[in-house]
């Protein structure tokens, strides 16, 4: 049997890669020069700029089975935040690896906010994660303070997403270390693309799929057609519904700026958050100090993020960056910025699509994560090799 994955994505190709295994022949067709989807990263002189800043959980089951993570030299990032208030900054940190952080977080979290996070956990009444946290009860600055850190993680400000993927993500960033691997994020999908038994064609672009009785017909951009026994839709949110005929799901967008200076900012290894009264920014990090390879030798690489799309100029974003860090900035200049669209979909409880017949899917429409984008590539190859 053969089967045609379209898009080499890490859900594409984990899905290929399970195929593989059990034998069948596998081509995957993608419409860019390269694998990754929005996993990507953009080289600019000497520097690491990942598409959007985003980084790998290494405690991710999925992760663990689809990956070679020694192979990846993950730098990862210290086990909590900066919380960046307009009068003061904190540090809410997991004790149990970073001690000298304990006075601080005893400082800041109350037997309120204990109670808090028992609230969230057993809520079962919220129909979104941001009414579960409003209803939690945590005091006022560690409720913005994870609102604020939980909208990065979802490329979503509202926190539409549902209280069960809330709580699914705090239990995941309570396990691991999020990550950065050493030749940056797209390092994931080309360790992925080195499949044996598969055949990867870039720069194909699919614009319909048509089901026939027997076989499926996919038609390109340049009008040539090809044929497969199965095919699995994994084109991310926007192609996805597109070749599926179906509503696009609901999506957040990312801004993402990246500067460089040879005057290290600080020393920190933390996300810093922006959580003042009027936030500029979502959050920023010397990416440089947790992954030394990100920057050429004696240079520095700092990324800060907005929800969102953004228009902010530079200079703006980067004079409130440097405030957070509490240091000066003559010498920094802009490498580039991202602005990702789509960047995630809103777990809003809906599914996206289901497959049927001959046509499987795969992707973070269900769970938008890098955990939820290899697991769904592990079910659409089962459910293919399955039919």
């Amino acid at each position: 049997m053969h089967t045609v994955i379209v898009g080499a994505g890490i859900a594409g190709l984990n899905s290929a890669r399970y195929l593989a295994q059990s034998g069948q022949s596998v081509t995957v067709l993608e419409k860019n020069s390269k694998p990754g989807g929005r996993i990507a990263t953009d080289h600019i002189d000497g520097f690491t700029c990942d598409v959007g800043f985003q980084l790998l959980n290494p405690q991710y089951p999925e992760a663990k089975k689809s990956l070679n993570l020694l192979a990846l030299d993950l730098h990862a990032f210290s086990r909590g935040a900066v919380i960046c208030e307009d009068d003061r900054q904190f540090t809410l940190s997991d004790p149990t690896r970073h001690p000298l952080a304990l006075p601080s977080l005893l400082r800041e979290c109350s037997v309120t906010d204990a109670r808090a996070v028992y609230s969230l956990l057993k809520d079962r009444e919220s129909t979104t994660f941001g009414q579960a946290l409003e209803r939690a009860g945590f005091s006022a600055s560690i409720e913005r303070a994870a609102r604020t850190f939980l909208a990065a993680v979802t490329a979503d400000s509202s926190l539409e997403c549902t209280p069960e993927f809330g709580r699914e993500l705090i239990y995941y960033f309570l396990k691991g270390s999020p990550s950065l691997p050493a030749q940056g994020m797209e390092a994931i999908a080309y360790q992925m693309a080195d499949l044996d038994g598969v055949t990867i064609r870039y720069s194909t672009e699919i614009v319909e799929i048509i089901e026939e009785d027997q076989r499926v017909l996919l038609r390109c951009s340049d009008g040539k057609e090809l044929h497969a026994d199965r095919v699995i839709v994994a084109g991310g949110p926007l192609e996805s519904a597109n070749l599926l005929d179906s509503e696009v799901p609901a999506t957040g967008d990312l801004t993402t700026w990246w500067f460089a200076t040879d005057q290290r900012p600080t020393a920190s290894t933390y996300l810093h958050l922006d959580c003042s009264d009027s936030p500029l920014i979502n959050h920023a990090a010397v990416v440089s100090n947790v992954c030394p390879s990100y920057a050429p030798a004696g240079q520095h690489l700092i990324q800060a993020s907005v929800v969102g799309s953004s228009d902010l100029e530079a200079e703006v974003v980067a004079q409130r960056v440097q405030r957070m860090f509490g240091c000066e900035g003559d010498t920094w200049h802009l490498l580039t910025c991202h602005r990702v669209s789509p960047a995630l979909p809103i777990m809003t409880g809906r599914s996206a699509w289901s497959p049927a017949g001959k046509l499987a899917v795969a992707g973070d429409f269900n769970q938008a994560s890098i955990q939820g984008a290899l697991a769904s590539g592990h079910q659409a190859a089962s459910l293919s090799s399955s039919q």
